[in-house]
C-alpha cells in the first residue's frame, strides 16, 4: 500500500475519536506537566503591503495536479549591498516546463531594505531573476571577495549568481562547475574542509519527468501523486577548489552513496568537534545525519544517531528543518516538520552524535498533528534567552477537505513559546487575527528587519505573496546580536559558533546559511538576555577552530565581531 495514503487513512481514523478521553488523556501526559509561562508574549501582525515587498509567487497550478507544482515558493535573507541591513530575495516557479530541462527566464525579485525595514524593489537590471522552474535559494560568500553570492535550486539547472557588487550579478554556473540538472530542493554553503573557502551542499529531492506523470486517485478524487511512486535520489558535495569553480566530490565523500527524497538541509556542528555535519529531513525515507569525519569523507549515522525515524521507529515526510539549542544545554537540537498524521519531529541532541526524539512530551504533538508543516525556525522571538518555535503550514492537496477529514488546504501557522527545557507552550490562538488566517505557507525566514532588536518572521506563500510580521514587544527583554566577519576566509564566516555569556547563563548559536524550508534568514546571531543589560563575555570560535572574545558590553545592541579585528558596534 502507498505509504501516504495509509497515513491519510490512519489520520482520518484519529481525527474521528481525537475528543475521547483516552486520547485526550494520551496527549495531555505525553506533553507533561510543563508550568504554564507568562501570558504576555509578542504579537505578529502583518505589515500591509509587505513594506513594499511587492511580489507574487507563481506555482503554475494547473489541473493536471502535478506535483512539482505544489511544493515551491522559496525566499531567502541576505545582506547583498554590505550596508548592515537585511535585504530581501524571493524566489519565483513560473510556467511548468514540458520537460524538465526546459529553463525559461525566472521572475526572482531582490529587495533592498532602505534601513528602516521598508524595502525597494531593485530586480531590474541586477541579473539576479534566475532561471528555469526554481525552488529556492541560499547566500554566502563563495569568491571570497566581501559580498554575498546567492545560490538557486530549481527542477532542472541551478543557477550560480557572483555579486558583482553595485547590486549586479552574474550566472557563473557553468564556469563555476556546481550545476546539478536533477529536482534539487534545499542546499546549504558550508567550509566542510576548513580551508577557508565555501563549499556548495545540494539536497535533490526524487526523479522526476514532467511528461510521465500519471493522474493520480485516492478513490474517486484525483490528488497530486504521493513521493512513494518516485525513485530516490542523491545528494550532490561540491568542494570549492579556490579559484571560483568546484569540484563534485559527491562520491568521494560518501555523500553520493546514500539516496532518499530530500526537501529540508540543515548544517551545524552536531557532535561539538570543531567541523561541520549536516542533517538532511527526508520525505517517506529515513533522515540523513552525515557526520564529517574531518578527512573530506562523511558517515552516514541517522538510524544510528536516533535522528533517521519517529519516536515509534518510523520513516515519516520530512519537509523542513531547523537546529538550535531548544533545551539550553549546550549542544545543538533538531527540529523537522512532516506531513499531516504525523506530528512533527524533535530531536534532543544527547552528545556524542546521540539524539532523543521528544516530540510527544514537547507540547507540539497534538497541535501539528493536523497540519502538514513546511518552514521552521527555532529563534528567540521574545528575548527571555530560551528559544521559540514557528512552524508554516499548507497542504499539498488543494483538494485536502474533500481527501481527508480534519485537515484544510489552507492551515494556519504555529507558534509555540519556549520554556527554555525542550518543551513548549503553544500560543497561537493569543496572535492577532491575521497571523492566524489560514494560508498554504512554504518558506520561513526570521530577520530583523527594522533593527530595533527583534526578530520579524517572513513567509513565502504558494501561489501567492510572501507575508512579512511584525514582531511588537520583542524588544522588552534585552538583546544583542552578532554578525561575524570573516577576513582569512569567506566574508560570511558560515560555520563559526557565537558563544554569549551573560546574567550567569551561557548561550550559542552557530551562523549557517540555508535551513527552514527553501530558505535562509538573517546571517547575524541573536540572543535574548532577558533583564540583563551587560553582556559577561562573547567568544567567537571562528570555522578553523581558533577563538577571539570580547567582555563586558551593553546589551541592546547590534555587534560586529570581525576576525583578528575584534568586535565594533
Amino acid at each position: 500500500m502507498i505509504r501516504r495514503a495509509l497515513s491519510l487513512l490512519l489520520f482520518a481514523s484519529a481525527c474521528g475519536t481525537q475528543e475521547e478521553p483516552t486520547t485526550k488523556s494520551r496527549a495531555n501526559a505525553a506533553a507533561g506537566s510543563a508550568p504554564t509561562p507568562p501570558a504576555e508574549f509578542v504579537a505578529f501582525h502583518e505589515r500591509r503591503a509587505a513594506a513594499g515587498i511587492e511580489f507574487e509567487h507563481r506555482a503554475g497550478s494547473t489541473s493536471r495536479k502535478l506535483l512539482l507544482e505544489s511544493m515551491g515558493g522559496g525566499l531567502t535573507v541576505l545582506d547583498f549591498d554590505g550596508d548592515g541591513a537585511p535585504d530581501v530575495y524571493c524566489v519565483d516557479s513560473g510556467a511548468l516546463p514540458e520537460r524538465n530541462e526546459v529553463q525559461a527566464p525566472g521572475g526572482n525579485r531582490l529587495f533592498k531594505n532602505l534601513g528602516d525595514g521598508r524595502f525597494r524593489d531593485v530586480s531590474n537590471g541586477s541579473g539576479a531573476q534566475g532561471r528555469g522552474y526554481m525552488m529556492g535559494a541560499i547566500a554566502g560568500d563563495y569568491d571570497n571577495d566581501g559580498d554575498q553570492d546567492l545560490y538557486v535550486t530549481a527542477c532542472g539547472s541551478n543557477t550560480l549568481l557572483r555579486n558583482d557588487g553595485a547590486g549586479k550579478f552574474t550566472d557563473v554556473t557553468r564556469a563555476a562547475g556546481c550545476d546539478d540538472p536533477r529536482w534539487s530542493t534545499g542546499a546549504a554553503f558550508l567550509d566542510y574542509d576548513r580551508d577557508g573557502d565555501l563549499d556548495l551542499f545540494v539536497q535533490n529531492y526524487l526523479v522526476y519527468d514532467i511528461a510521465k506523470q500519471r493522474p493520480y486517485f485516492d478513490g474517486q478524487v484525483q490528488v497530486s501523486p504521493p513521493p512513494d511512486l518516485f525513485d530516490p535520489e542523491s545528494n550532490a558535495l561540491f568542494r570549492n577548489r579556490g579559484d571560483g569553480t568546484f569540484e563534485d566530490v559527491s562520491e568521494a565523500s560518501g555523500i553520493g552513496a546514500h539516496r532518499a527524497k530530500g526537501l529540508g538541509v540543515v548544517t551545524g556542528d552536531f557532535d561539538d568537534d570543531g567541523d561541520v555535519d549536516v542533517f538532511c529531513a527526508n520525505d517517506v525515507s529515513p533522515n540523513f545525519l552525515f557526520a564529517n569525519r574531518g578527512d573530506g569523507t562523511f558517515k552516514e549515522v541517522g538510524a544510528l544517531s536516533g535522528t533517521a525515524y519517529s519516536a515509534e521507529g518510523r520513516e515519516e515526510s520530512g519537509m523542513g528543518t531547523d537546529a538550535a539549542d531548544f533545551d539550553n544545554d549546550g549542544l545543538a537540537d533538531i527540529v523537522v516538520t512532516n506531513f499531516s498524521a504525523e506530528p512533527n519531529s524533535l530531536y534532543r541532541n544527547e552528545g556524542k552524535l546521540s539524539f532523543t526524539e521528544t516530540s510527544s512530551r514537547s507540547g507540539t504533538w497534538e497541535s501539528s498533528m493536523p497540519r502538514l508543516g513546511f518552514g521552521v525556525r527555532l529563534a528567540d522571538l521574545d528575548n527571555d534567552g530560551a528559544r521559540d518555535l514557528v512552524v508554516a503550514n499548507g497542504h499539498i492537496y488543494d483538494n485536502a477537505e474533500r481527501v481527508l477529514s480534519g485537515t484544510t488546504y489552507r492551515q494556519p501557522p504555529l507558534l509555540y513559546r519556549g520554556l527554555g527545557n525542550g518543551r513548549f507552550n503553544e500560543v497561537s490562538a493569543a496572535q492577532p487575527a491575521e497571523f492566524r488566517e489560514p494560508r498554504v505557507a512554504r518558506a520561513l525566514a526570521t530577520a530583523d528587519l527594522d533593527g530595533d532588536g527583534d526578530l520579524e518572521l517572513l513567509l513565502g506563500i504558494l501561489d501567492g505573496a510572501p507575508l512579512v510580521f511584525d514582531n511588537l514587544g520583542g524588544n522588552r527583554n534585552a538583546w544583542v546580536s552578532v554578525r561575524c566577519v570573516g577576513t582569512g576566509r569567506d566574508s560570511t564566516a558560515l560555520g563559526a559558533r557565537v558563544v554569549i555569556e551573560c546574567g550567569g547563563k551561557r548561550q550559542f548559536s552557530e551562523v549557517r546559511s540555508g535551513a527552514s524550508y527553501l530558505s535562509q534568514s538573517d546571517l547575524r546571531q541573536f540572543f535574548g538576555l532577558g533583564a540583563s543589560e551587560r553582556i559577561e563575555r562573547i567568544v567567537v570560535r571562528w570555522p578553523d577552530g581558533r577563538e577571539e572574545e570580547a567582555r563586558d558590553l551593553p546589551a541592546r545592541a547590534h555587534y560586529v565581531f570581525e576576525e583578528g579585528r575584534g568586535i565594533r558596534r
